[in-house]
């Protein structure tokens, strides 16, 4: 607690925040299994053309409901693959409140 000259009362205490959920999605299991599906197919030798298209010809659609393109498929992959080095989401807050 501080005090001040007029006798107020204050209390301050400091807020960090660190987390790496809160830059990710929470899919659900239909959506983190298209995701894999799409690394798998990547990771066979499939460029993102072949695997929009492979999707496309059994009717799997994108997390917005449409048919996937080569250039969502190569950023999918980007994202996917870059999620463990995202750098934690760090915040701090201080809040003073005068009681």
């Amino acid at each position: 607690m501080i005090y001040d000259t007029d006798k107020k009362v204050f209390v301050q205490f400091d807020l960090i925040l660190v987390t790496n959920t809160l830059s990710q999605n929470n899919e659900n299991e239909d959506h983190q299994n298209k995701l894999k599906l799409i690394n798998k197919l990547s990771n066979d030798g499939l460029n993102s053309k072949e695997i929009s298209n492979y999707l496309n010809s059994r009717n799997i659609k994108s997390h917005h409901g449409k048919e996937f393109y080569p250039s969502l498929v190569w950023t999918i992959l980007k994202k996917y693959r870059n999620r463990p080095n995202r750098k934690p989401y760090v915040d701090r807050v201080s809040l003073t409140e005068t009681l």
